[in-house]
């Protein structure tokens, strides 16, 4: 019998073969790399990994990302973000991470329907926004947009995806 760790791994698995051609919201964190990894793994050439790029986002974070990208042996793309230009971001309030987010899902969502994927997923996992004191306004961001989130949905959290990601 299988493990609940290896079911919820098979599980992600599954979800990612059944999306077909997917934009991966990509950081170059742990959790959109590993995720990055798996899709690249199982959709091959169907998986873009797309970061945002904006003075946001520092120019260290974004090579590291790149590189990691090219590790995985993923095609990669960045798209320049514009949060700056709303007016709600720049007054850095409690929301502005549901902007910053709104802006590249936005996006993400616009370049899928253009060059024909089928969806789009994030990095998005079964620990985040589990406690009330987690807020996660991006979260909403990506449900907005119609962003997918294999990790949760496959009900991996942060230990799960870091074994995972020990494997790539």
């Amino acid at each position: 019998m299988l493990s609940s760790r290896a079911n919820s791994v098979r599980g992600l698995y599954d979800i990612v073969r059944s999306l077909g051609r997917v934009i991966v919201a990509y950081s170059g964190g742990v959790d959109s790399a590993t995720l990055l990894a798996v899709a690249h793994e199982v959709l091959g050439r169907d998986v873009l990994a797309v970061t945002g790029s904006s003075p946001s986002l520092a120019q260290g974070e974004l090579a590291s990302a790149i590189a990691l990208a090219a590790r995985i042996g993923a095609r990669h793309e960045t798209i320049d973000t514009h949060e700056f230009d709303d007016p709600r971001y720049r007054r850095n309030e409690r929301d502005r991470c549901y902007r910053c987010k709104d802006e590249l899902f936005s996006q993400l969502t616009a370049l899928a329907r253009e060059r024909g994927y089928h969806a789009v997923i994030d990095g998005f996992n079964a620990d985040d926004g589990r406690s009330p004191l987690d807020v996660r306004p991006g979260r909403a961001a990506g449900l907005r947009h119609g962003v997918r989130s294999p990790l949760a949905e496959a009900g991996l959290g942060k230990d799960e995806i870091r074994a995972l990601a020990r494997q790539f």
